[in-house]
């Protein structure tokens, strides 16, 4: 009866076997979030994340080697090769306020060039 039963579930479309609890993994979605220092790494094909909250505007990405990429929090401008140095008019903190400032200056950046989509 019961193989009966699921052949005939299987016709039509449903799944066999019963999905479990242990069989439901979570999953994290990383999305950038630069206002709350969720940043993503700036070198292209890179999709490492960085969490950052408090000290420094300058982020370390260690997903590249045999060099480490240095860049600012704030404009993602990125250091000279193994530099910490970076040479950028953005806070040099990197709290909720530094946020806030560096977020008003780039949308002040962005008022000045406009994106037309067509």
């Amino acid at each position: 009866n019961t193989s009966s039963k699921r052949r005939a579930d299987t016709e039509i479309g449903k799944i066999s076997k019963r999905a479990t609890r242990s069989a439901a993994r979570s999953v994290k979605v990383k999305q950038e979030n630069i206002k709350e220092g969720v940043i993503k790494c700036p070198v292209p094909n890179c999709n490492n994340m960085i969490v950052h909250n408090g000290g420094c505007h300058i982020l370390t990405c260690m997903n590249h080697h045999p060099r480490w990429v240095y860049f600012c929090a704030h404009c993602k401008s990125i250091g000279e090769r193994g530099s910490e140095i970076i040479r950028c008019d953005c806070p040099r903190r990197n709290t909720q306020e530094d946020r806030n400032v560096a977020q008003a200056m780039r949308n002040e950046r962005a008022a000045d060039n406009p994106i037309v989509l067509e």
